[in-house]
């Protein structure tokens, strides 16, 4: 009989020395090491693991830090497109979000949902975007991708 393999065996926990960057303070930072730490040393699988987890980003009109969740969205979607337009030469424009989602660790990644028009007076479509802020925003926020939403048929 072979002994069931577990999934930690022959690793080794360690930290990103540059991981304190995406997190607002010291002691958030102590929090995840801490959570992380025990997590790994009790071989915890069930136990919902906080930084691997993609959580929806509620209540679109309630205020982020400065302004509304919504705006925030928009603005980082903005940002997205704006590469995108460079990238491709197109000239696509956020009209509204339709829902975020956030996955927190060394820095937070947002995955949004927005309607956008590919030229002035164009039709809505569904557009998505990930990209990639910084708590404390000493590192911009930058685009990863922006793309339309691909059509179930």
């Amino acid at each position: 009989m072979t002994k069931d393999k577990d999934s930690y065996d022959g690793y080794e926990l360690k930290f990103d020395p540059d991981g304190r960057e995406g997190f607002s303070s010291d002691k958030a930072y102590a929090e995840f090491r801490e959570y992380k730490t025990k997590a790994f040393k009790n071989r915890v699988k069930v136990l919902e693991d906080p930084f691997r987890s993609i959580y929806p980003i509620r209540d679109l009109d309630d205020l982020w830090t400065t302004t509304t969740k919504r705006q925030y969205l928009t603005d980082i979607a903005s940002l997205c497109v704006k590469k995108l337009n460079e990238e491709k030469g197109m000239s696509v424009e956020v009209v509204s979000i339709v829902r975020g989602n956030l996955k927190v660790g060394g820095g937070w990644k947002l995955y949004i949902t927005f309607m956008a028009r590919e030229y002035p007076g164009g039709p809505l479509l569904e557009y998505q975007t990930k990209a990639v802020d910084y708590a404390g925003h000493k590192i911009p926020p930058f685009p990863i991708l922006c793309r339309p939403a691909s059509s179930i048929s």
